[in-house]
């Protein structure tokens, strides 16, 4: 240890940068030589530590002197230069002793320079800096002396490492270790600014908030200044409208922690300028924004409402919310009644513990007073909130309400509440706020004789509430006390189930399972629990185990299946000779109930048609690999005796059901009865395709397609042959009628299985080649159609055959597109069918005046079945092309067809709705493409969407013009496709000066067009009420641009552009303009450009004459108009 000791004190003692790097390298490269060097220092005597450091520092000195000389591209002298920095940090940390340090006076020095520079070091010394802030980091835990001195760059740095971004956990807890070291910074002075600003952005950093250390030191420095809490709090508020449920929460955590540990001014700033402040702003903002701070607001103060054990926090909350809450339940601001409730629900009971009984006393009473007073509130939302609330307090604090104030409130819930007709909202709180209420045991008494009058709620209109009896139901059946079909009988849940949505069916089938699939019982209660569904209701019976088979597991159902199967095969007096792992069905072997009397068939067909219900259920997961062996021994248990129940079953719906069971298994297993049904499907000549559809499905799953779609195929080839061969030569009428019934046949058929999910996967996955060929025929009704198109009569079957053929043409084209990975392909071919309908049919359904092309085809008046014929092609051409888009297929140039396309279909009124629908497929086509980033979706954006989107506006205007009767039911059927175009549009764009700009410009001119028509008739000059109250097409369009800000903003941007611009002159026009302007600032007050378009029109406005003829009714009106404009424009101002 002494030739080390003595190394040392000579390398310090040269002074000499080389020296004492070459004894560094030599004798500090490791762990173990620090180990080492440590022990040596603690050998040191006094003056040879004080003579070492005095070295130390004055190498140190002339390093960081020397460092302004080097020039940034000398990296090797910066380099060697934080190597001697590093060596004098290791010394300086070795020096440092556990047990009683010895710190001279050049020793602190050193350090001292060293935290000097600390700030100033450049990036490329990170690591430099990393040991000094380490350095003086363990000189502040040592509590050595002048250790306040070494904590401003210090604690500084640490703040800006703990800020970086996916900074370690640890850098926070060392900033949780040094905060006593804020306390030597005066807040007050500028030079804090820095650390101020590092402070803020901690308190919005998510390294500090999910870090209980993070939110104990965030708490912390709410107590450095108070005047900086308010900048603290400024920076929170700012964050909140954006935050998670979880960091609500922590920031409610930071508060309350600030709050518990601050006392005088900070304990008073705390108090009113942010816990109240949050109070107030809770109460009084509104909840109608996407950005909802009052929400928000109300989730932290829940973390704080939530601490009432803790001392003080009862008397702080009644304290603070005393001045506000009880006003802000009396306003006539519903919002703010609903947030004040809120708020007072959240935080109830308000009172003071150390308040006498009377006071306490009273102020519950104010708050049960105040509560029944909102439960009568005008405003639904307010009376829903305050339903859940009480049901809420009732459930955690049952005890210590009197029980006349909880019977009073059952009393109005059941009799008066759940009766709220006119409010959905209330009467589903109503429902979840008994599931809360059920909770708490000591309310089964109370409840149980009265939870039976709200039996009928299941039946309510509403789905929603609907779904709240359901949950309420399933609540109950956790219970012993009280059992759900005391509530609601079992017949009224076996009614919904038939005729009810998947979410309310999922929930009956939850609460029923147990009842009629017992699976822990006896096979004989199942089976007898089975059959009494069937023949009680089988198509609740049919929805039930729809469902039942997603909540049961696999193996399970295979069990039940096969149990079904056997008792089906008693009921037909077969014996079951199967061999079906009969380990597992031990329990299946008791079943020895007596079956004869269940031949009816009604039973059979029920359980047959259970069977396949169950099946189709499981069939994907079946299909899995891990079921392999599973679905092999169901399988082999069903296949055997499957063709003597066709032989001894004779009732349709059994032998559909049985079809439908026998679809799942391996075709090999039943080859017979394959092809028995392939005959029956060449021998059918007429017939419902609902009563051959299970044939057709089954045939697929046997992988039979390709035999099938040669039948179709035969049937579709001479059916067009005949259709277009009509005319030229005669057919007999009875062969002609066959053939034409097969062609339909054949269509309905095909149809059929491409709508069928598995079928059409089946199809495109194995036999694509079947549909490419069976397509290309049908594109043979094209060629009929022209001809048929010339007035060829072909009779109304025909014409209706023609129409299917042509729509599943069309149809099995969109199919197909999914072979191939270029949607190009399927876009030229529908390209080539718009062109072809703008060549053969366009022409028909526009308006005569306007069809030359008509005059030119045939100089007699087209026959109405043609046009009734093209107007149905041209409505499957739409539907098609808005499936399209829908699945994305869509590009530039296809987009701009269409466009071109249903442009000159406007001139009809017949299409409007398509149209619509096709502008808001575009639309919506555009957000796909714009997200992939290609140039289609802009020039979708730029172009096309806004010329169609003009089109349409000018299309409804004439229709409005010519048809002022029945106009109502045109908007009704657009309303929708329109407004999702239009706020697909701009959502999820908006450039209004482009595009956008050319809409706007049209709805523009449209709205104020109808609105003069109707000043100059004389039929209002006065202002509207309300947007509903203008004529018919402007509060169509108003309306719905109204829906959402931005569009309201554009809107009024455009026209007051063209109010500057001058180009309304007509006093009709201004006066036109001014009740439009008038009835969206009713509407919407705080929409930017409003007060100028008022303005505006105020300074081009004229003063009525003085004095005009009795006689002359045209200067007449004119004064009306402006005196009518006038008075508008003053109350447009004052808003």
């Amino acid at each position: 240890m002494t030739p080390k000791r003595d190394l040392c004190l000579e390398a310090c003692g040269s002074r000499n940068s080389d020296v004492f790097l070459e004894f560094i390298h030599t004798h500090i490269s490791s762990k173990t030589d620090v180990v080492d060097i440590e022990e040596m220092v603690a050998t040191l005597s006094v003056q040879q530590l004080n003579d070492m450091w005095q070295d130390l520092k004055h190498l140190t000195t002339n390093q960081l002197l020397e460092w302004a000389d080097i020039e940034l591209d000398e990296h090797m002298d910066q380099e060697k230069k934080a190597e001697v920095l590093n060596g004098v940090i290791t010394l300086a940390l070795a020096s440092i002793s556990p047990e009683a340090p010895n710190v001279p006076q050049p020793f602190f020095e050193t350090v001292a320079l060293l935290h000097g520079v600390l700030l100033t070091l450049p990036s490329q010394l990170d690591n430099v800096k990393t040991d000094i802030v380490k350095l003086c980091e363990v000189w502040w835990h040592r509590d050595l002396e002048g250790k306040e001195d070494l904590a401003n760059s210090t604690i500084m740095c640490l703040l800006k490492q703990s800020l970086q971004h996916k900074a370690p956990q640890n850098d926070v807890k060392r900033v949780w270790g040094m905060r006593a070291a804020l306390g030597q910074v005066d807040f007050t002075s500028t030079a804090s600014e820095d650390l101020r600003d590092l402070l803020t952005q901690c308190i919005i950093s998510l390294n500090y908030l999910k870090l209980d250390e993070g939110r104990r030191f965030l708490a912390y420095i709410f107590g450095m200044n108070p005047n900086f809490i308010e900048d603290l709090h400024k920076t929170i508020k700012n964050q909140l409208p954006g935050c998670s449920s979880c960091l609500l929460e922590w920031y409610g955590e930071v508060y309350f922690r600030a709050w518990r540990s601050a006392t005088g001014p900070y304990l008073d700033k705390i108090e009113q300028n942010c816990i109240q402040d949050l109070m107030y702003h809770a109460i009084h903002l509104p909840r109608t924004s996407s950005k909802n701070l009052a929400a928000s607001l109300g989730k932290v103060l829940h973390y704080i409402h939530g601490q009432k054990k803790q001392r003080g926090v009862d008397e702080m909350l009644l304290r603070l919310y005393d001045p506000i809450i009880w006003r802000s339940l009396k306003v006539a601001n519903s919002t703010i009644r609903g947030n004040a409730v809120s708020l007072l629900i959240d935080a109830f009971p308000l009172q003071n513990p150390d308040s006498t009984v009377e006071e306490l006393d009273f102020i519950m009473q104010k708050q049960f007073d105040a509560l029944d007073t909102l439960l009568k509130d005008p405003c639904p939302s307010v009376r829903a909130t305050v339903v859940y609330g009480v049901c809420h307090i009732c459930n955690v604090y049952w005890e210590l309400i009197p029980t006349q104030n909880i019977k009073t409130f059952i009393v109005q819930l059941i009799q008066d509440l759940a009766w709220d007709v006119g409010a959905q909202d209330v009467r589903i709180a109503v429902f979840k706020g008994i599931t809360l209420l059920l909770d708490n045991h000591m309310s089964h008494p109370l409840l149980k004789p009265v939870l039976p009058k709200l039996q009928d709620f299941l039946h309510d209109s509403s789905e929603k509430v609907r779904i709240a009896v359901l949950d309420m139901l399933l609540k109950l059946k956790t219970l012993r006390t009280i059992k759900f079909w005391q509530v609601v009988p079992t017949d009224h849940l076996l009614a919904r189930l038939e005729v009810d949505s998947a979410p309310v069916c999922r929930r009956i089938v939850q609460l029923t399972l147990n009842s009629y699939m017992p699976l822990d019982k006896p096979s004989d209660v199942q089976v007898t629990r089975t059959l009494t569904l069937v023949q009680s209701n089988p198509a609740a019976a049919r929805c039930f185990y729809k469902y039942a088979s997603a909540s049961v597991p696999i193996n399970q159902i295979c069990k039940f299946i096969v149990l079904l199967y056997r008792c089906v095969i008693r009921c037909v007096q077969k014996t079951d000779n199967d061999t079906f792992d009969t380990g597992e069905d031990k329990e299946n072997e008791s079943f020895e109930a007596n079956f004869d009397g269940m031949k009816n068939s009604e039973v059979v067909v029920g359980l047959l048609d259970t069977i396949a219900v169950l099946w189709n259920g499981i069939a994907i997961d079946l299909d899995k690999p891990v079921h392999k062996n599973m679905k092999k021994k169901l399988c082999n248990r069903l296949s055997g005796a499957i063709q003597e129940l066709f032989e001894a079953v004779e009732d349709s719906k059994a032998l559909s059901a049985l079809l439908a069971i026998s679809a799942h298994l391996p075709a090999n297993t039943i080859d017979t009865l394959s092809e028995s049904c392939l005959e029956q499907v060449r021998c059918i000549d007429n017939g419902d395709i609902e009563n051959y559809g299970s044939v057709l499905v089954a045939l697929c799953y046997w992988d039979k397609s390709q035999q099938l779609f040669h039948v179709f195929n035969g049937w579709i080839r001479a059916g067009l042959e005949l259709l277009k061969n009509m005319g030229q030569q005669k057919s007999k009428g009875t062969q002609a009628a066959n053939v034409l019934t097969q062609l339909g046949l054949g269509i309905d058929s095909l149809s059929y299985l491409t709508k069928h999910s598995v079928c059409r996967q089946l199809l495109l996955q194995n036999k694509s080649k079947l549909l490419l060929s069976t397509r290309e025929l049908l594109k043979q009704s094209m060629v009929c159609l022209e001809k048929r198109f010339t007035n060829v009569q072909y009779g109304e079957m025909a014409d209706t055959l023609l129409v299917n053929a042509f729509q599943a043409y069309c149809k099995i084209s969109v199919i197909l597109h999914d072979l191939d990975d270029n949607d190009r392909n399927m876009i030229t071919i529908f390209e080539q069918i718009l062109t072809w309908m703008d060549v053969e049919v366009v022409g028909l359904v526009k308006p005569m005046e306007q069809n030359e092309e008509q005059e030119e085809r045939n100089p007699e008046q087209i026959d109405d079945s043609v046009k009734h014929i093209a107007g149905k092609l041209v409505e499957i051409v739409l539907g098609v092309a808005c499936d399209m888009l829908l699945v994305g297929i869509c590009d530039d140039e296809f987009s701009n067809q269409l466009t071109n396309f249903a442009i000159p279909l406007l001139e009809t009124d017949d299409f409007l709705p398509h149209i619509c629908m096709l502008l808001y497929q575009l639309t919506e086509c555009t957000v796909l493409l714009t997200e992939a980033e290609t140039d289609e979706g802009v020039g979708l954006h730029n172009d096309v969407i806004p010329d169609l989107f003009s089109k349409v506006i000018q299309a409804l205007s004439k229709t409005v013009r010519k048809n002022a009767n029945g106009k109502s039911n045109v908007f009704t059927s657009l309303r929708s496709s329109t407004y999702g175009a239009l706020s697909s549009y701009y959502c999820n764009r908006v450039n209004p000066e482009d595009g956008g700009r050319d809409i706007m410009a049209t709805v523009m001119a449209a709205t104020i067009a109808e609105v003069t028509s109707q000043i100059t008739k004389k039929q209002r000059v006065g202002a509207y009420e309300n947007i509903q109250s203008l004529p018919s097409l402007s509060a169509f369009l108003i309306g719905m641009i109204s829906r959402r800000k931005e569009t309201t903003r554009l809107y009024v941007k455009e026209l007051g552009e063209c109010i500057k611009s001058g180009a309304i002159q007509e006093t009709s026009g201004q006066l036109a303009c001014t009740q439009i302007l008038d009835v969206i600032a009713k509407a919407k007050k705080n929409i930017d450009g409003l007060k100028t378009c008022f303005e505006d029109l105020q300074v081009g406005l004229t003063e009525p004459a003085e004095e005009v003829d009795e006689g002359d009714e045209e200067k007449l009106l004119e004064n009306k108009i402006r005196a009518s404009t006038k008075n508008i424009i003053d109350v447009g101002l004052a808003y």
